[in-house]
């Protein structure tokens, strides 16, 4: 056992530990289906049917179906979001939130002299992305590894990768808190006694740290878990617009939208091993950050029933910073100690995916509509970058998890959109929508949970999910549905609508992420390398399965002069 020496954590916040992650990438770049309550209703399925406000943040050339008539709405909402998981027990959690969608209006201008340009619109909307707001709790007994077990594996992997295979002690050092190449996580379980010294008389082979947490026969005891979460993630897209009408055939339209996003995560990790023995992980992690990008599309109208539509959507560049901070407290018989780490500060920037559209929809004259859209999200043109680096420059530090999702994300991520219209009398119209949005993963990420792990055995590559800052618990998104309905009335210049909107997404959640296998060193010859045993020293992550329910109401009122 080490030495207890006593002294407090640094303040370092110069030097933070960068460690970004897929994870990280899908909650930059998730969004959902957001807007006025007709949107909402019809799934957002506007992007062939245009005059809805909403639908200028999908296709832009929408706007211009708005002839001679300026519109003005806004959209106050209230949600309930319900977060079930089964781990050893099903643990529910419920919170309500309310919040304005969305608020808007547009301006027509007609041009009477013009040919065929019959009009030219000017549109600006404001869309409130409420994305997740929940709380949730795991309940896990028997785990196959602790958390203990994760920050030894990491924490060897980086002494010897650093020359420092002899010196396990270093990672109590001064110098290593200013090192950002080793984990918070690591340094934290080193400092608290959750990991300590292990020497093993091997010359080919070095176990450095491990888990505190031992039987009589010295093997790994491992006992219940709980993981408790509190997240809120949102973005606001400020929409606008420009967008023309050429004889009511042809549409044309452009939108420039600034994104403001912000997320706050907090989350408390336990493991009680009996006997008085346990250990508590907190961190706090706030992300804030602003881009731009910008969006273009037509609309076709052959025939007075039919319309057609596409678009495309640039990536959103971001400029994003991180606030994180964490502690950790082990309490055993003979020790204990809650150390703190300083609240740390990152700053880097990222590139949302790609996304096209097409759409097709059909007019029943004034009894009603169908409408259809297909998007495609071309994840793997995701990137990381360092604040200072050029767009088109190397990865520099961000290569492995830039390459990474360039291997493991889905090129297609599949968006459906349905939606309906009846005309129940002249001033009542019912509404109906559906959404299918397939995972952002390649289907065996989020089968196996991660690429290394197939028929049992560990491979060599693990950067699918690694160290985010010192956030404590990794999500993977499978398929999302939203189910919806609504009905709108109008009076004069006056409308009214709501919707009912249910949204299901099911995840894995853990605690800790998958991590390799543990480095080997060769003594003699001073080298480093993946150990002959790909499975010696990995640690496979204990995921559960998750169901997030957000349940939306929306009342939009809308004037038009």
């Amino acid at each position: 056992m080490k030495k207890y020496i006593v002294f407090p954590i640094l303040t370092l916040a110069a030097l933070p530990v960068m460690g970004q992650n897929m994870t990280d990438a899908i909650r930059l770049s998730s969004k959902d289906v957001a807007g006025s309550a007709r949107y909402r209703a019809m799934g957002g399925a506007f992007g062939a049917l245009g005059g809805e406000i909403s639908a200028m943040g999908d296709n832009p050339a929408g706007i211009g179906v708005f002839r001679g008539t300026e519109q003005v709405i806004i959209t106050p909402n209230m949600s309930f979001n319900t977060t079930s998981t089964e781990g050893s027990t099903k643990e529910k959690e419920t919170k309500f939130d309310a919040s304005f969608s969305s608020i808007g209006m547009v301006f027509s201008i007609r041009t009477p002299n013009a040919n065929t340009l019959t009009n030219i619109n000017i549109g600006a909307n404001i869309r409130h992305h409420e994305g997740i707001n929940r709380r949730y709790h795991t309940n896990l007994s028997g785990a196959r590894n602790s958390m203990a077990d994760y920050m030894a594996n990491r924490a060897n992997n980086c002494l010897l990768v650093d020359g420092r295979y002899n010196n396990p002690g270093y990672l109590e050092t001064k110098e290593a808190w200013g090192n950002s190449f080793y984990p918070i996580s690591s340094l934290l379980g080193y400092k608290s006694y959750a990991i300590d010294d292990n020497y093993i008389e091997h010359a080919d082979r070095f176990d450095g740290v491990r888990s505190d947490y031992l039987d009589n026969q010295g093997n790994p005891v491992v006992g219940r878990q709980q993981l408790f979460v509190k997240e809120k993630t949102r973005m606001d897209e400020y929409d606008f617009n420009i967008s023309a009408n050429w004889d009511d055939f042809f549409y044309a339209g452009i939108t420039v939208s600034v994104a403001d996003f912000n997320s706050i995560i907090n989350t408390e990790f336990d493991e009680d091993f009996g006997g008085n023995i346990y250990t508590s992980a907190y961190n706090d992690l706030e992300t804030k950050g602003a881009g731009a990008s910008v969006k273009a599309g037509i609309l076709l109208r052959p025939v007075d029933n039919l319309r057609l539509g596409a678009a495309v959507h640039t990536p959103t560049w971001m400029r994003i910073t991180d606030y994180y901070s964490a502690d950790m407290l082990t309490d055993m018989s003979e020790k204990g100690e809650r150390c703190y780490s300083d609240l740390y500060e990152y700053r880097y920037r990222f590139h949302s995916p790609w996304e096209y559209q097409v759409s097709m929809a059909y007019v029943f004259g004034k009894q009603g509509l169908l409408s259809f859209e297909y998007d495609l999200t071309d994840y793997t043109t995701m990137k990381f970058k360092e604040r200072d680096d050029e767009w088109n420059a190397g990865n520099s530090a961000f290569e492995d998890i830039n390459d990474a999702m360039k291997k493991d994300f889905a090129a297609m991520q599949h968006t459906f959109k349905a939606g309906a219209e009846l005309r129940v009398t002249d001033a009542m119209s019912l509404r109906a929508g559906y959404v299918f949005k397939s995972s952002p993963y390649k289907e065996d990420i989020y089968k196996n949970v991660s690429r290394g792990w197939k028929n049992g055995n560990f491979g060599d590559d693990n950067t699918l999910l690694f160290d985010s800052s010192t956030k404590p618990n990794y999500n993977l998104i499978d398929n999302q549905h939203i189910v919806s309905c609504g009905v709108g009335w109008r009076w004069d210049s006056w409308f009214l609508d709501f919707s009912v909107q249910d949204r299901i997404m099911k995840e894995k959640v853990a605690a800790f992420p998958t991590t390799d296998a543990v480095l080997s060193a060769d003594y003699d010859r001073h080298t480093v390398e993946l150990t002959s045993d790909p499975t010696y020293g990995a640690v496979k992550a204990n995921y559960m399965d998750m169901v997030y329910n957000k349940l939306n109401f929306d009342l939009t009122i809308g004037l038009s002069f």
